[in-house]
């Protein structure tokens, strides 16, 4: 059973280490996947908070970025940089979003931390 000082200092190190959300046109990985299928934009996160044992960051996109079909999204970790292929895939979801240069988009990952009991 974790305590509270490991479920706090597991939310610190993954607060610490999720440095980089990115967003593509690909078909989104599984879950064995290492990147997203066809990167199109990577950026530190925009915002982070913390609600209790989850941590939320969030990516804003203005008008001019990343503009398309967006499929795919993932966020990174493990000495990730905005260059694309660096550190490891986190987490990913597919997406459907259609995005122009007349419109902004704030993307966001929620990473719950909880103890789960079998």
């Amino acid at each position: 059973m974790l305590n509270l000082l490991g479920l706090n200092r597991t939310i610190d190190l993954l607060n610490s280490d999720l440095s980089m959300i990115a967003i593509g046109t690909g078909t989104a990985p599984d879950s064995t996947g290492t990147q997203l299928t066809s990167e199109l934009l990577r950026k530190a996160p925009s915002d982070t908070f913390i609600d209790g044992y989850t941590i939320i960051k969030e990516l804003y996109l203005d008008e001019n970025e990343a503009t398309g079909t967006l499929t795919e999204l993932g966020i990174f970790c493990n000495g990730a940089t905005s260059t694309p292929g660096t550190g490891e895939l986190f987490a990913s979801d597919a997406a459907n979003i259609t995005k122009d240069n007349t419109q902004s988009l704030t993307i966001s990952f929620e990473i719950e931390v909880k103890e789960v009991n079998y």
